[in-house]
């Protein structure tokens, strides 16, 4: 499997992967050049003489072929290969994406405009394309490691990760029903941190654990169960916010119970100081333990918990 790194343009990707495929003795790509060896123009004429479009067009087909290839490599895109759905589930299934993240400020510090046309008219476009870009980094990512500072540390911080994610434990994180309003719902109970900036919160703690981490939410009952048992095999351990579920769901405890899977169940408010019918948690049965009452907070605290609990297996 390749190792595919994507971020904003001069966060770094290219001297990083360039340095990261020489100690772990891979090919290495860079998307742009590889575009420019195909078209026969430069990044900038393209887009001059073909506009932004054809450009998209060009960057999904050749890095297809770069991605195709048999031989493991270190894959580094440009900063908007992450927009196209069809890049983004391209490189999911042809490797681990690890995002470069580097503040708008640091990039401009250091910034080469050259080879970068949406860039090279204002510079300060940065901090837009930082804002428009964030989701689809978040949804193409499997880590992120940043690069603020000193690039030999992050260099050290890149190999270790990939080194060692084959080895790192794999846990599934489920939300259950109307936690997706998270933020809007119930601020002055559940807090004000959307459901995104929580999930985004959690990624970025896991990659520092080296803890492959994947999130899902659901208002259907069957669709967490379903999720439950395909557990098995591919998860190490679950984390689980069941909801309202919490105090109802046979259904769900059977399936927790199911799959011999460590079980850690998290709840953002003390439901204990709650109302009567949901300080009982019949799903609670199955975990190894629970989390309540901490706000945010309680998810953090549950996946260091699980850390702990995968690392003494």
């Amino acid at each position: 499997m390749h190792v595919i790194l994507v971020g904003l343009s001069g966060s770094g990707k290219s001297t990083l992967g360039e340095a990261l495929s020489k100690r772990i003795n891979r090919p290495f790509y860079d998307l742009d050049k590889e575009i420019v060896k195909n078209v026969g123009k430069s990044i900038d004429e393209i887009f001059a003489d073909q506009g932004e479009r054809a450009f998209r067009s060009i960057e999904t087909k050749v890095l297809d072929t770069i991605c195709s290839k048999s031989e493991p490599a270190v894959i580094v895109t440009g900063g908007g290969a992450v927009i196209d759905p069809k890049n983004r589930s391209l490189m999911k299934r042809s490797g681990t994406v690890i995002r470069i993240k580097r503040s708008p400020e640091a990039i401009l510090s250091t910034l080469n405009l050259e080879g970068r046309p949406l860039l090279k008219a204002d510079p300060n476009r940065i901090y837009t394309l930082a804002r428009e870009r964030e989701d689809f980094y978040h949804l193409a990512a499997d880590y992120t490691v940043q690069n603020e500072t000193a690039s030999d540390e992050t260099l050290e911080a890149l190999t270790h990760l990939v080194l060692t994610k084959d080895k790192a434990k794999k846990i599934l994180l489920l939300n259950g029903p109307n936690l997706n309003l998270l933020g809007t719902r119930e601020p002055s109970i559940y807090g004000n941190m959307t459901y995104e900036q929580i999930c985004k919160s959690l990624l970025e703690s896991a990659a520092k654990k080296a803890i492959n981490l994947e999130i899902k939410q659901s208002n259907h009952e069957g669709e967490l169960i379903d999720w439950i048992q395909e557990a098995v095999g591919e998860q190490d351990g679950i984390l689980i916010n069941p909801g309202a579920y919490t105090h109802t769901s046979i259904a769900i405890l059977d399936a927790i119970r199911s799959v011999k899977l460590p079980v850690v169940e998290i709840h953002l408010s003390n439901i204990h100081a709650r109302e009567t019918f949901r300080a009982h948690s019949v799903t609670a049965a199955g975990a190894v333990g629970v989390i309540a009452g901490f706000g945010t907070m309680s998810y953090h605290l549950a996946l260091e918990a699980m850390s702990n609990i995968l690392t003494e297996q």
